[in-house]
């Protein structure tokens, strides 16, 4: 018995594994394979294997396996793999089977980048491959990353745009969401419908060499072969139809091509060896024998097979409709059910509310009914308790009014040695008043009371009754002291109507303080005049809070109000300033009333009454960034600073600390530039807006000018906000010394911005830096309120600065809903004309894609700004500004005018009803100079479309004849063979009604990079409408004298007929395709003309198409 040969054959999704006699034929092993797995289109397909030599070959079937080069091996290795294709996939591959096999084995070669795909096309692929796998898109299933282990797009589309995965991924899963329903065989139908318009498709690559030993390709494909430069595999030099071609001959290496014509020369090349020219001839061969076979009817056995395939797919279709039937039958039953356990749910919720609300109304009453006792119990005591304390106010009052009378010649001599120091106590007497606190842990502002609304009700009756005392000219300190103190209950609130009487009726005495006139100290003078110093504000605050029964100090010491300058050294100036310390509950705190009363206006030598509640009771953490006392002691700190670290404190206002604002860096006041730039950043704890101003080094005085209007910027500055943090780059441009005030707001206030804290820059030596363009705005980056106007800041660039690659940057944003964006992009050297011609942009109901070009090195500035899409009445507002930077200047060619607002598939056609794009980007590049868009008229719209470049050099032809549109059911392609390098404005158009305006719906930007000018396609006639399809010939411009094929579907034509010398009637093939060899010689042009009527002389003119020599043929 003879031994058995093993044999492992590999297909596109199985591995197969025979045993056969070693005599068995490549035939019979072939049909053993396509038995096993149920193939009947064998026609296709072929077995390959790697010879011993290393080079893929085709087992031949006529010969024994064993008799062939195979490698030596056990198994033997085959792989069933397309060894033709078709012309048409939808029309040509009938079953199933056969679909998945090319499907599989095509999508290899795609993600293998065997076949050459744009990255747009690519994405549209990768989608009808997800759906194909996972069928329809359900939200609630495919989480996000459930296409994280699927191999989506070839490498080289990966790496040349810069986007991450999870970015690629959701532009996949958009348009997986979008294919809706579709079965997944229709996914692999469609999917190979896309891929068959690539141009690497179904072409086999072999190497040759010329007659003069010149290297070039050779590619073979459904219909015919092409000849292509060593350089350039994408664009061809000369081409042979299979129907242009006599006799292809082979002898040893040497191929000899005849065509038709007999007076066009042969073409002769060379295979580099004897096995390829074999493989060549034999693709020659099988690829002649299919482009025959398509324009024969078809035999018994195919129309068997289409029929059953037919009756299959009808099968299918109304199993799928019975068990969508279900479905939804079975929808509305739950939809039924859980309707009504809602309904029950609902009931049962109100009943249960209904029962909560009774019993909390129940325990309400008896809580209040409790309060209402305690409260009562609490009164009684604290009447008690204040009717005992009154008591022993009075005897003390008699007896102090005893002493006071025997000694008040001393005391009224020691008031005047107090006053003449200018409120400089003797430093024992100073620590004897600081002793008397009770140790313990230090109480905060806070514990004290939660806002100033605590003393809604002292405060008004102060204010009220000082207003009152001031019209009745009452001046005397005791009576005022006790009238606007009736409302109080507790020290704490005695000491706040004082302080608040002080801050509304005295004024600071400016006159005084500059010497215009005498400057009034005693408490007398003080409430006569209504203004005074702060000795006098300090001085009668101490006064009144002795008639009261408080324990209050003043203070003396260093205040960094009007006159201070940052850095100024106070050794050995004398004290500025006077407060006061007040003693409640043991404890020590601070207040200020001469500034919690207003500030100094020095530019126009006036006060400002500016009610400040930040100064009573203040921290002494806080107090201490703006007061520095005398004595250490009052400092009231556990560690007191020195007057070196006072003097280099950030000089802060009172706004800094009532906003919540941190200072995160620097921590002193005075910076050096580090090359050329110094940073400060400040967080806060609630939502604020900030500015800043650059000035020439100069005194800021507290009191001045505290308000920064919003128009006020700088652009030797770089601000940015982030996580409620504010960032500020400071870039002087000159040598110098600057000042820099940093001016806040909470977000959702009006008015203007209140200055929060001061610095100064030194700055040795500038750094070399291009201009920064101005910022319309405060920050960079998304503006305050674009979540509002529907910007998503997730998935929208920082505040950092973009740095531009090869001068063309690519930025996206994501929106909240559906917006209409219109850009700007500033450069100190770019005119507004040629800016325009920089930017395009894509606006899609859940993003918006900006592309920008940056021709010149240096700063730019990218500003967007958006709307409600629907709402065309409402305004554009500022939604971002970009900081780009260009470090290289390129030669990049700038987007044609003219570009729509709107580029690319978005928002707007959507709306129109367009969709499955096979660009989804508003840039679309061809090598090959040319390029076919395709995408779905679901609603039947009147589409025109128009081919514009920028003014240079004329082509041969106008440019609509390098445009050219085929309508096929619902779907569109729109076909350019552009006439050279450039960049090119494709626009799309539509209209509703015949005789309407065209209205625009998109723009693509086409960029081509090939030498060689493309082909004009014919001239289009009214009657060229849908369904029409031109397959051969795709030029305009045909060759004279010789014979050319025409190819074209036309629906409803009962004849077609070429007319140029004379009239040459087409024949229609099984495929519906009118057909037939035209000569075109001795006149000037060729009409394809057809008519609806088999009897009719009359015939509607649908192309024309010009003859002449092309330099582009031979």
């Amino acid at each position: 018995m003879p031994k058995t040969v093993n044999v492992r054959v590999t297909t596109m999704d199985a591995e197969l594994e025979f045993s056969f006699n070693p005599n068995t034929t490549g035939k019979q092993l072939f049909d053993q394979v396509a038995k096993t797995i149920g193939l009947r289109e064998i026609w296709y397909f072929g077995l390959q294997y790697l010879d011993n030599k290393g080079f893929h070959s085709w087992l031949k079937f006529d010969k024994k396996v064993t008799a062939q080069h195979v490698r030596k091996e056990s198994p033997l290795l085959f792989k069933f793999r397309a060894k033709f294709y078709p012309e048409d996939v939808a029309d040509e591959l009938i079953q199933d089977v056969t679909q998945k096999l090319f499907f599989l084995q095509v999508k290899d070669l795609i993600l293998g980048d065997e076949i050459y795909c744009p990255p747009e096309s690519a994405v549209l692929l990768a989608s009808y491959a997800v759906q194909a796998k996972f069928g329809d898109y359900n939200k609630h299933a495919h989480e996000r990353g459930y296409l994280s282990g699927d191999r989506l797009l070839p490498k080289r589309v990966l790496d040349r745009h810069k986007m991450s995965k999870d970015q690629w991924e959701e532009r996949v899963q958009t348009w997986h969401d979008e294919h809706g329903s579709m079965v997944k065989e229709d996914a692999v139908l469609e999917y190979l419908k896309v891929a068959q318009d690539l141009e690497m498709y179904g072409v086999n690559f072999f190497k040759i060499k010329s007659r003069k030993r010149t290297d070039l390709w050779l590619s073979v494909d459904a219909l015919g072969l092409n000849i292509y430069v060593n350089a350039d595999r994408l664009t061809p030099k000369i081409g042979f139809a299979w129907s242009e071609i006599r006799n292809i001959s082979l002898k040893d290496k040497k191929f000899i091509i005849k065509p038709i014509d007999w007076k066009a020369p042969d073409f002769v090349f060379y295979a580099p060896r004897l096995r390829v020219s074999r493989c060549i001839l034999q693709l020659c061969t099988g690829n002649h024998e299919l482009y025959m076979r398509r324009r024969k009817p078809d035999t018994i056995e195919v129309q068997q097979m289409k029929a059953q395939a037919n009756e299959e797919k009808l099968q299918k279709k109304i199993e799928r409709d019975n068990l969508e039937g279900e479905k939804r039958t079975q929808a509305a039953v739950e939809k039924k059910k859980k309707a009504e356990m809602e309904r029950e749910k609902r009931d049962l919720k109100n009943r249960l509310s209904q029962y909560e609300e009774t019993t909390k109304n129940a325990e309400r009453d008896l809580q209040e009914q409790l309060e209402r006792g305690l409260r009562l119990e609490e009164e009684r005591r604290r009447v008690e308790q204040e009717a005992a304390r009154l008591e022993t106010e009075r005897m003390e009052a008699i007896i102090a009014a005893e002493d006071q009378m025997n000694s008040q010649e001393q005391l009224a001599g020691l008031l005047a040695e107090l006053e003449c120091a200018v409120g400089k106590e003797p430093e024992g007497a100073a620590k004897t008043g600081l002793g008397e606190a009770t140790p313990g842990k230090r109480r905060r502002r806070k514990d004290l009371f939660s806002g100033s609304e605590a003393f809604s009700r002292v405060d008004a009756h102060a204010i009220r009754a000082g207003a009152e005392l001031k019209q009745k000219c009452v001046y005397e300190v005791k009576t005022i002291a006790q009238i606007i103190t009736q409302e109080a209950r507790t020290e704490l609130e005695r000491l706040r109507a004082i302080w608040v009487w002080l801050c509304h009726n005295i004024e600071y005495d400016v006159s005084g303080y500059l010497g215009q006139s005498k400057m009034l100290s005693s408490p007398e003078e003080v409430i006569a005049a209504g203004k005074g110093v702060c000795s006098g504000y300090a001085s009668l605050c101490l006064k009144m809070c002795r008639e009261v029964g408080l324990q209050c100090q003043e203070v003396c010491g260093y205040g960094k109000g009007v006159g201070h300058r940052a850095g100024q050294s106070l050794r050995d100036v004398q004290s500025n300033h006077m407060w006061n310390a007040v003693l409640l509950g043991g404890q020590w705190f601070l207040m200020d009333a001469c500034w919690g009363a207003g500030h100094m206006d020095m530019q126009h030598k006036s006060f400002v009454k500016k009610f400040n509640d930040f100064y009573f009771l203040t921290d002494p953490e806080d107090f201490v960034e703006s007061h520095f006392p005398d004595d250490k002691e009052w400092q009231l700190l556990d560690q007191p600073i020195s007057r070196e670290e006072f003097e280099m404190l950030v000089t802060k206002t009172s706004t800094f600390f009532s906003l919540g604002l941190k200072l995160i860096q620097p921590q002193h006041f005075y910076m050096i530039t580090d090359d050329g730039e110094v940073n400060l950043s400040i967080s806060s704890s609630r939502s604020v807006t900030y500015t800043y101003k650059i000035t020439p080094r100069h005194d800021f005085q507290h009191g001045g000018v505290a308000e920064q209007k919003e128009t006020s910027m700088s652009s030797w500055g770089v601000m940015s906000m982030s996580h409620r943090t504010m960032r500020l780059q400071i870039l002087p441009r000159a040598q110098g010394t600057y000042d820099i005030m940093v001016y806040a707001r909470l977000e959702l206030a009006s008015g203007p911005l209140s200055s929060v804290c001061s610095f100064v820059v030194e700055c040795p030596a500038p750094r070399d830096m291009e201009e920064i363009p101005d910022n319309p705005s405060r920050f960079w980056g998304l503006q305050v309120g674009s979540e509002a106007l529907g910007v998503a800041p997730g998935g929208s660039p920082g505040s950092q600065v973009l740095e531009v690659e090869e001068g063309e940057l690519e930025l996206t944003m994501k929106t909240s809903r559906s917006l209409m964006a219109l850009c700007e992009l500033v450069h100190p050297g770019l005119e507004p004309a040629l800016a325009k011609r920089c930017l395009a942009t894509q606006i899609r109901p859940d993003g918006l894609t900006v592309h920008a070009l940056c021709p010149s090195r240096g700063f730019y500035r990218l500003s967007v700004f958006v709307r409600d899409y629907d709402k065309p009445e409402d305004r554009f507002e500022n939604t971002a500004n970009f900081l780009l930077h260009c470090k290289v200047a390129t030669q990049v060619e700038l987007f044609p005018p003219g570009l729509g607002s709107e580029c690319g598939p978005g928002t707007r056609t959507l709306k129109a009803g367009l969709s499955k794009f096979s660009h989804m980007g508003a840039l679309v590049s061809t090598q090959q100079g040319k390029c076919n868009v395709t995408f779905h008229n679901q609603q039947d719209l009147e589409l025109h479309a128009v081919l514009w470049r920028a003014e240079g050099q004329a082509p041969a032809v106008r440019l609509e004849r390098h445009l050219f549109c085929t309508f096929t059911d619902s779907r569109v392609m729109v076909s350019t063979s552009l006439p050279g390098p450039g960049v090119y404005r494709l626009g799309l158009y539509a209209r509703t009604t015949p005789g309407a305006d065209f209205n625009p719906l998109c723009d693509f930007v086409v960029r081509s990079s090939c030498e060689q000018p493309g082909p004009p396609f014919p001239s289009t006639y009214t009657a060229w409408g849908k369904g029409c399809v031109l397959f051969e010939p795709r030029v305009g411009l045909l060759e004279p004298a010789a014979w050319v094929r025409f190819r074209v579907r036309v629906p409803g034509a009962k004849k077609v007929s070429t007319v140029g010398e004379g009239k040459v009637a087409l024949k229609m093939n099984k495929s519906r395709v009118w057909e037939g060899d035209v000569f075109t010689g001795g006149f000037r042009q060729v009409q394809l003309a057809a008519s609806s009527s088999e009897y009719s002389g009359y015939m509607d003119f649908i192309l024309a198409f010009d003859i002449g020599r092309s330099a582009a043929l031979r």
